[in-house]
């Protein structure tokens, strides 16, 4: 009789363990179903604001193909404007504020979407939008507003989500901004036009000349950039950036160069980055005292150019 109490003692203990055990792994299952859940609807709202950035930026560029970019009409076409005091609201999250909307480019303003201008954008919703109306504002046109947009910078802030403009699980900040700065025009070496040379100053050792040439057959103009070493030490120059006014549409490395270098052309702002390097097989170690060295670039267009060329700054290492 002893060992039946026993061994019904012992049961009872398993069984009331097998059921806190069951109930702890059902809160698990809970908060972790929970958890995807909320990831789920956040990745939604993070991969919406990569694609409303996306679709921002290639309107501008479309703009800029079409020479309206400057046309305050065209962002109005497809977004609307924004007030001055409305946007104060947003100062602490947006980059580029400004007292007075005389005073910015029509590129360079704040607009707003909403969902039917986010449609006109070829964008869908991928979240309902649940109004509240404490921080939710209306545009012009009296629709709930969803995203403050900034074409030329590609910065897009989402704003009918929260109010702090942030995720609800993650923290994560419902923003993203394609560049942060304009071109560093504050350093301009030289400016030229197309077939002309120039012969900058003397520079932490190097001195510099840029030769232009045009080609109106292949719409095409041909840069060569010569570095003469006039210190008593060996120099290296790593980084070159040029400047066109006109548009370019892509740039090419010409095969006539003992320096490895690579290059990053914006096609926004018309700038093109030369970057040079000592690794490869040319093993450019830098420009012996006395000696230089040429490189040189295609710069392609749509149609012939007129525009100048300014070298805006190099960097030696």
């Amino acid at each position: 009789m002893l060992k039946i109490k026993n061994e019904k003692g012992i049961t009872l203990v398993i069984l009331i363990l097998t059921m806190i055990l069951l109930v702890i792994i059902a809160v698990i299952s809970i908060n972790y179903a929970y958890d995807g859940i909320t990831y789920s609807t956040e990745r939604r709202l993070l991969t919406e604001v990569e694609e409303v950035q996306q679709a921002v930026m290639e309107k501008y560029t479309e703009f800029r193909q079409l020479d309206i970019d400057e046309n305050e009409d065209s962002y109005l076409n497809v977004a609307s404007d924004i007030s001055v005091d409305e946007l104060e609201k947003y100062s602490d999250n947006l980059k580029h504020m400004y007292s007075s909307s005389n005073d910015v480019d029509p590129s360079k303003r704040y607009y707003t979407l909403s969902e039917t201008q986010l449609k006109n954008l070829d964008l869908e919703m991928r979240t309902s939008i649940d109004v509240n109306d404490e921080y939710m504002i209306k545009d012009t046109y009296g629709d709930y507003v969803l995203y403050i947009v900034n074409f030329y910078y590609g910065e897009v802030l989402n704003v009918y989500y929260s109010a702090d403009f942030k995720t609800a699980h993650s923290g994560q900040l419902l923003y993203s901004i394609g560049r942060t700065t304009e071109t560093d025009t504050t350093s301009i070496l030289g400016e030229l036009t197309w077939g002309d040379s120039i012969e900058l100053p003397e520079k932490d050792g190097i001195v510099m000349t840029v030769d232009t040439s045009y080609s109106t057959y292949y719409d095409r103009g041909t840069i060569s950039i010569r570095m003469a070493n006039v210190s008593n030490t060996t120099r290296i120059v790593s980084d070159i950036a040029l400047l066109f006014e006109d548009h370019v549409n892509s740039a090419d490395m010409r095969n006539n160069s003992t320096i490895n270098s690579y290059y990053n052309l914006d096609s926004r702002d018309n700038v093109l980055n030369i970057s040079l390097s000592n690794m490869g097989e040319s093993n450019f170690d830098g420009i012996r005292s006395g000696d230089s060295e040429t490189i040189s670039f295609y710069v392609y267009f749509d149609e012939d150019q007129d525009g100048n060329i300014t070298i805006l700054n190099y960097e030696m290492k």
